[in-house]
């Protein structure tokens, strides 16, 4: 999947990561995204994200 709206502005608009698992009944319209490593980064990161801010691609 790839970010298509980042509303936070934490530089994730256009990256790809994979959907890792939901968020759970509270957050039903939220999963846990895993991003590669990108710069200076060190390790991989993993964040919460809306799904309206998601679009699968090939």
């Amino acid at each position: 999947m790839r970010v298509i709206h980042d509303p936070h502005a934490n530089g994730l608009h256009g990256r790809a990561g994979v959907i890792i698992s939901l968020c759970g009944e509270e957050f039903v319209d939220y999963v846990y995204v895993r991003f590669d490593p990108t710069g200076s980064q060190r390790g991989e990161q993993i964040r919460m994200i809306s799904l309206e801010c998601l679009d699968p691609y090939k």
